[in-house]
């Protein structure tokens, strides 16, 4: 199984309305196929404006497609668009990180909550790397995960 990295980057828009941030991701996904890509999924596009829209992405890509990856950002930074869509070539900025996709969190008991010195059991599955580790936390305190209880 090849190494994945998350990876996101982050331009502005001045063309784009908030309602075409789909439009945005199926262009963003088809340049960076034709970079020959290897292996793209959960490309997501995020926007926090709206007089303007802040495009934040985050995909998971394939270790070895970095360079690649880097290159079709950069040349579709500097062409000044995606698709039909504008960039503001003057901001621009690219992290590659370890992967990690928190997919569920789940408590076993009804959601209108946990009665105090009742037992319940939180659990999570996540998508990423062999490598990643987690941490429980319980009011700040780091919970000893070989316990039952803290």
């Amino acid at each position: 199984m090849p190494f994945m990295a998350n990876l996101s980057g982050k331009s502005l828009a001045r063309s784009l309305k908030p309602g075409d941030k789909n439009k945005a991701a199926e262009k963003l996904g088809r340049v960076l196929r034709n970079f020959n890509i290897t292996k793209i999924s959960d490309l997501e596009l995020i926007s926090n404006s709206t007089d303007r829209l802040d495009i934040t992405f985050h995909f998971f890509g394939v270790k070895g497609d970095s360079q690649r990856i880097r290159d079709a950002i950069t040349r579709m930074v500097e062409r000044g668009r995606i698709g039909n869509f504008t960039l503001v070539a003057n901001f621009h900025h690219f992290d590659e990180n370890p992967p990690l996709g928190l997919l569920e969190l789940t408590v076993n008991q009804p959601q209108s909550g946990v009665r105090e010195a009742s037992e319940f059991i939180i659990s999570c599955t996540a998508q990423g790397s062999s490598r990643m580790q987690f941490q429980w936390f319980k009011d700040g305190a780091v919970v000893n995960a070989s316990k039952a209880t803290r």
